[in-house]
């Protein structure tokens, strides 16, 4: 037989349940911000192994980067005499969308117990 589970309540006042969630909303952004850098990561590692330049300064400028909230994971403009690089390279050998399509399933399972680590306080 199951064991029962018992829900434990809090009545909070006014300021004091505004402060929890003024709390949340900062876990909430931090969280994110963790969570999406981890994606972009990810995606950045595999697109990495996908390109398909033998001379590497396109591999070496695949970064990834949160600012103001948004993600970048792309190959930042290189400078040289005809060196096919980011879109144009894309264009020919698609690189970074495979590798999103290819760490899907991770970013899932990545951002799992965001929720609840946002709710809580911790992971459980």
């Amino acid at each position: 037989m199951a064991k029962p589970k018992f829900l434990s309540m809090e009545i909070l006042q006014g300021m004091d349940l505004a402060n929890r969630f003024r709390l949340m909303g900062n876990r909430a952004e931090t969280e994110t911000q963790k969570f999406v850098l981890k994606a972009g990561e990810l995606v950045g590692g595999k697109g990495r192994q996908l390109v398909h330049v033998l001379t590497g300064r396109c591999k070496a400028s695949i970064s990834t980067q949160l600012q103001g909230g948004s993600l970048t994971t792309k190959p930042v403009s290189l400078t040289g005499p005809q060196v096919i690089y980011g879109p144009a390279l894309e264009a020919m050998f698609p690189y970074m969308k495979p590798a999103l399509e290819q760490k899907r399933e991770d970013i899932r399972k990545l951002g799992g117990g965001l929720l609840i680590t946002i709710v809580r306080g911790k992971s459980y």
